[in-house]
């Protein structure tokens, strides 16, 4: 058994990005949403999906994980987290450093490639303090306040701010500044063994390049698998960019089928589910490709797991009765919903669109491509041509 790079994931398009990551370097890559001790990768990506779980839920979870990481000896561990700092960061941090003998922790959220940056202390979104973006919005984590100790929930000075060129003397746990790629590439220059890794996907490309030659991969076009394909794309997100994309599509007359929520809510859900999935297989009658999406939500309180939830059954259903092909899926929850509910748990990364939009294929169904990214990345006009 190899020694391998493990990544712990909060979500599984955070895991996808960072596998594809993994790609650009040459590294063999495995996603898995469980850990396997048999695995032969280079990088190993867990997607754990802690973000959808309850605070307890995500401790115990990421307590089982630690476990079973200490026994693999690892080259190193890196958690990688929320860009923008959502999720139970410090629950699982503390969890993993119970079973693992860190003295330090070096948080770096930001990714200056993406507009995402930290400075003074505060977190901004190109340019914008984050609290004025549609990040204040979300339904799990909204962010109303851009201080990076207050977004990660830190107490009593549990975690400490930390600017570039400043000396780590001291254990602890610390969240870093970072305005460049410069500033990345010297937290990347600073780690010891005694370090637990934490952050995004600017930080891990960076502590790659320090050890590996990153490779010119060619980008594949998204081709379809058989000679009349079918592509599902399905929107789990509230994120503005999406929402307006999608609904220019639907205004134009275009195959777009928006989840009926006051039909789940107040009718039975197979009743629901049938008459939604019977929607979609029409649409797929006269058109290649169909969207489905959450919708507006203005009117309704539906738990983000629930909307999750029935997007996966739905998908499940259209396909228990109709070949699809590709599968392009945006947001984090609502894809490892889906993935679940299909039964497939080990992915291979295959392909690199841009940062953090990933195609892979399941282990357990090699005929069909899945293409995922996050809710909050746009996705490159080749694949957003229909």
């Amino acid at each position: 058994m190899k020694s391998p790079i493990i990544v712990i994931a909060d979500d599984l398009t955070g895991a996808a990005e960072i596998a594809g990551i993994g790609l650009r370097y040459g590294l063999n890559v495995e996603i898995l949403t469980t850990l396997n001790l048999d695995f032969q990768a280079d990088l190993v990506v867990i997607s754990a999906n802690t973000r959808s779980l309850s605070a307890l839920e995500a401790q115990e979870k990421t307590r089982i994980l630690a476990e079973q990481i200490a026994k693999t000896k690892p080259q190193f561990i890196f958690k990688k987290i929320d860009s923008v700092l959502r999720g139970h960061i410090l629950t699982e941090i503390n969890e993993i450093l119970t079973k693992n003998p860190f003295e330090k922790t070096l948080i770096l959220p930001a990714n200056p490639s993406l507009g995402r940056t930290i400075i003074e202390g505060k977190y901004f979104v190109n340019g914008i303090s984050i609290e004025e973006t549609s990040f204040a919005n979300d339904p799990e984590f909204a962010i109303r306040d851009a201080n990076v100790l207050s977004m990660i929930r830190a107490e009593n000075n549990e975690v400490k701010f930390i600017k570039p060129a400043e000396k780590v003397s001291q254990n602890g746990i610390f969240i870093c500044e970072a305005s460049s790629k410069q500033d990345v590439d010297f937290w990347a220059s600073v780690l010891t063994k005694d370090t637990l890794l934490v952050g995004a996907a600017d930080f891990f490309d960076a502590i790659l390049a320090r050890s590996f030659k990153q490779q010119k991969l060619e980008i594949k076009e998204l081709k379809p698998l058989s000679d009349k394909p079918k592509t599902l794309y399905i929107s789990g997100t509230t994120y503005q960019k999406s929402v307006v994309a999608i609904k220019e599509k639907y205004l134009k007359n275009e195959a777009v089928s928006y989840l009926p929520i006051k039909l789940f809510i107040e009718k039975p859900t197979e009743f629901a589910l049938e008459k939604w999935a019977k929607e979609i297989l029409v649409l797929f009658e006269t058109k290649p490709t169909i969207i489905i999406a959450i919708g507006d939500l203005a009117d309704v309180k539906v738990l983000p797991q629930q909307l999750a939830k029935w997007m996966s059954l739905v998908v499940k259903t259209v396909s228990e009765k109709c070949q699809i092909d590709q599968f392009l899926i945006e947001g984090g929850a609502t894809a490892a919903a889906i993935l679940a509910t299909l039964s497939y748990k080990s992915f291979i990364p295959t392909n690199e669109f841009s940062q953090g939009v990933i195609c892979l294929k399941p282990q357990e169904n090699q005929k069909i491509s899945i293409t995922i990214k996050p809710g909050s990345y746009e996705w490159p006009s080749k694949i957003w041509q229909f």
